[in-house]
């Protein structure tokens, strides 16, 4: 909706300050930003991947590639990308890519296969296990009292525990301390118990599935389990997750390198990786210090929005907000008999559409015989069969199962009323008329320039 029409208005604003580059780039060199030159590949691969729909030409894709690649520029220039929380995040996240392009694939699913046929042959190995855990990490230099401390604030989670708290509500009742620091791992993959410290094996082989161990330490610190199931075995889909973390521990000795490559690579010949993972890794990079420049400026979903500015900025725009087809706001009721619907309805209808389903849930309490059930919200005609049936006269539907009665309750709409109608339309486009304005400095700040005639021959399949 009103989102195309801005970016094709900011992609005018982008165009007004480009500089012409007539024979100024060469063949390849779509745009400079700040005289970095990006090439027709690169703005092809973003194209492809993020671009909205088919339907969005490149020349309308520019425009938010563009402030994207302005935000790296800034963030590059304030010196974010050699900081170490930054390095080591892309570093992981790099890794993944590599590890697809490095990796021979028919020789990962063969070692894959051989490796659980083999491991899950072995006696040791027959029992696997599901769970969660909350730990407290100590050194091994931790002192008595540092380690009594751990304890005694395990135990206080494990009564919260016995009170019927979740885990993640028991944890979330003690704030985090420096010395202190709770760490709950809910990544519930299928573990070999012989495969795990024989302190986590001792309690799993003794509980019944559901239970909570009692607090207990091993030479990573003190820990409290909960078993979620137990298997004698697993079948490969299950294993996978843990046999590839196997693989992934291997390194370099990993049978399943593609060699040639991996020899280039570590020898820092980056011309003999392929054109497509350089791309990607630069995405990787780019997208984190975009990401970066998003939060420190409080952009897109880093930015609070109050109500009152959407209201004056749906107020403001509402024109852009029509809709193509009629609307019915209000609900549809399902009830035992026409008696109670009528009863129902008069009852809605002395209150506000706010409270409209804590009504239906309170009936339904107190009249067990004659219960109800409520659908509430905005109908676009075509969508709810008996919207369309008792609102816009058209259709036909089949009464639910267990009601067989029905009313609606509410109103038909042109257009909405309020910005809550089309609530999600108005913030994103209220966030990117933000982030419009706080990229002006940008825009002055780096030159961009363009090459219209490369941008002519770029298109969705990637091919010129």
């Amino acid at each position: 909706m009103n989102s195309k029409r801005l970016w094709g208005f900011l992609l005018g604003i982008v165009l007004l300050y480009t500089l012409p580059m007539y024979g100024a780039m060469p063949d390849k060199t779509l745009l400079r930003i700040g005289g970095n030159e990006v090439t027709s590949s690169e703005f092809e691969s973003y194209y492809r991947m993020y671009a909205d729909s088919a339907m969005e030409t490149p020349q309308h894709y520019l425009s938010r590639f563009v402030l994207f690649k302005l935000k790296v520029a800034d963030a590059r220039r304030q010196g974010w990308d050699t900081l170490p929380d930054f390095r080591q995040a892309c570093s992981v996240l790099q890794a993944q890519v590599l590890k697809r392009a490095l990796v021979d694939a028919d020789k990962k699913k063969a070692f894959l296969r051989e490796c659980y046929q083999r491991e899950s042959a072995r006696v040791q190995l027959r029992q696997w296990v599901r769970m969660e855990s909350v730990s407290i990490l100590l050194p091994q230099s931790a002192s008595r009292s540092w380690l009594r401390q751990a304890q005694d604030r395990m135990e206080e989670v494990s009564r919260k525990l016995r009170q019927g708290m979740s885990l993640e509500e028991a944890v979330g009742q003690f704030p985090q301390q420096k010395d202190i620091s709770l760490v709950v791992d809910t990544d519930t993959l299928w573990r070999p118990v012989a495969g795990l410290l024989q302190e986590f094996s001792a309690p799993l082989l003794e509980m019944d599935a559901g239970d909570y161990s009692a607090p207990f330490v091993s030479p990573l610190g003190v820990h409290l389990v909960r078993l979620l199931e137990r298997k004698q075995e697993v079948g490969f889909t299950q294993a996978l997750p843990l046999l590839e973390s196997y693989l992934d521990r291997l390194g370099a000795s990993s049978q399943c390198l593609n060699m040639d490559a991996y020899t280039a690579w570590n020898g820092q010949s980056k011309g003999a990786i392929p054109e497509a993972v350089r791309l990607e890794l630069q995405q990787v990079a780019d997208g984190l210090l975009a990401a970066c420049w998003d939060k420190q400026n409080h952009i897109g979903g880093h930015a609070d929005v109050s109500a009152a500015e959407l209201e004056r900025y749906f107020d403001r725009n509402r024109s852009e907000y029509a809709w193509a087809f009629p609307h019915y706001k209000g609900a549809v009721v399902h009830c035992q008999d026409k008696k109670a619907a009528k009863k129902i309805r008069k009852m809605l209808k002395k209150m506000p559409e706010s409270e409209w389903n804590a009504a239906i849930r309170k009936w339904s309490e107190e009249h067990p015989d004659s219960p109800a059930q409520i659908q509430q919200g905005l109908f676009q005609i075509g969508k709810n069969p008996y919207v369309d049936k008792l609102a816009f006269k058209c259709g036909a539907y089949q009464p639910k199962e267990g009601f067989p009665y029905v009313f609606v309750l509410g109103k038909r709409l042109k257009g909405p009323e309020v910005y809550t109608d089309v609530r999600h339309e108005v913030l994103e486009d209220f966030r990117m008329a933000q982030e419009e304005v706080r990229l002006g400095d940008l825009r002055k700040r780096f030159a961009v320039e363009i090459n219209p005639e490369i941008l002519k021959t770029v298109n969705s399949s990637g091919s010129n």
